[in-house]
């Protein structure tokens, strides 16, 4: 509840193992999707981590239509994928669909190699899950695009991923 009333962010921590994506992400996704006026933006430093996002939805929520962004070889749900709605129906359908649709996942390299998703879509609230794995200039730019962020994550995730030359 204190999640859903924040007006502009809120930090949700838990231990590992304690259903932070299973069961609070599927949670805030489910009530957040039947508020008419929410437009949802999910996102993950990896594919692996976007793609349990997605088989949450799946599993948990009957009739949320969400759309996966990223590529074929990225990602075990093809179904939901944007390429594949893009190679298998006309523009107009398309178009339909991204004007309809209401929950996106994806990355955040996703989000930052197409910014033309954010003058297609006006996000609500966007979910970043796993969040401790990333470095805040990866996270600026996107929450710039949002109403609301919600960051969930724990102390016992792997760090943000740098990569450094040796000295």
């Amino acid at each position: 509840n204190k999640a859903l009333s924040a007006n502009d962010y809120f930090l949700l921590q838990g231990p590992p193992g304690t259903g932070k994506t299973s069961v609070m992400l599927k949670n805030l996704v489910a009530k957040l999707y039947n508020t008419q006026d929410e437009c949802i933006l999910l996102t993950a430093f990896t594919n692996r981590a976007v793609d349990e996002i997605c088989s949450s939805i799946k599993r948990i929520i009957q009739g949320i239509e969400f759309i996966r962004l990223g590529s074929k070889e990225n990602t075990i749900h093809h179904d939901v994928l944007l390429q594949t709605i893009a190679e298998t129906n006309e523009f107009a359908t398309l178009q339909e669909t991204i004007s309809t649709c209401r929950v996106f996942v994806g990355t955040l390299s996703y989000l930052h190699t197409n910014p033309e998703l954010f003058t297609l879509k006006k996000f609500t609230t966007a979910i970043v899950d796993e969040a401790s794995q990333i470095l805040e200039p990866m996270l600026v730019g996107l929450l710039a695009n949002v109403k609301r962020f919600i960051l969930i994550g724990d102390e016992k995730q792997l760090p943000a991923v740098v990569t450094q030359k040796e000295r």
